[in-house]
């Protein structure tokens, strides 16, 4: 066996090794799989590639254009997925069991179905400067928006169904013509656009707590 360099093995077993693969192309989606599970996995860009990074250590890098969504598969444990956007591709979910976590530190996010579908329980949070659009109804665990907006597209028909959210720091929640539905205590509060926007207009430093169908919170 020679290589590339000129250096020759006799032929035969070289030896045995590991791969450690949480990251491929599948058809035009990269998908992101945490194995086991109860990892922390981030994803950003870096000069026109996807570089996803596992535990601070292992990393991995893909041609941006090369794909035309993303899909993030988590396990058993409690999964943190962290973005560093901008990422022009639309995100699916699938973590799995546990407390699961999606970190927006920077860009946007988009989501085309319920972000958390295949995901127990779902936590994001946006920071500073960055925003999420959600393109369809959303069931999640909590919405933490820092200085960040997240926007449901228009229609009518679409629901933000949540156990808690906050708003800080001048962060926004769209709701357009939808509805917000925040359950606390059994309780299934049911929020048009109107009243919630006002309740957070209330407020111009930022907002943190329920607001409910008679315009209070």
């Amino acid at each position: 066996m020679q290589d590339a360099v000129g250096n020759v093995r006799p032929s035969g077993t070289i030896g045995t090794f590991t791969a450690n693969i949480f990251a491929y192309a599948s058809g035009g989606a990269l998908v992101i799989d945490y194995g086991a599970g109860g990892a922390t996995i981030s994803l950003s860009v870096s000069a026109g590639n996807l570089v996803v990074q596992k535990g601070g250590a292992a990393s991995a890098q893909f041609l941006s254009d090369s794909f035309t969504s993303i899909k993030v598969i988590g396990g058993a444990g409690d999964d943190t997925f962290t973005l560093n956007g901008p990422v022009t591709q639309a995100i699916t979910l699938a973590l799995g069991a546990g407390n699961d976590t999606l970190n927006i530190a920077s860009g946007a996010a988009t989501f085309n179905t319920d972000a958390s579908a295949g995901t127990n329980a779902l936590t994001i949070n946006a920071q500073t400067g960055t925003s999420v659009v959600f393109n369809t109804s959303q069931h999640i665990a909590a919405l933490n928006l820092t200085g960040a907006t997240a926007t449901l597209a228009a229609g009518g028909s679409n629901v933000l169904v949540t156990s808690a959210i906050s708003i800080q720091g001048g962060g926004q929640l769209d709701l357009n013509d939808n509805a917000m539905i925040v359950i606390t205590r059994g309780s299934r509060r049911r929020v048009q656009f109107g009243r919630c926007w006002r309740a957070v207009q209330r407020r111009p430093m930022g907002w943190a707590g329920h607001c409910f169908d008679d315009g209070t919170q």
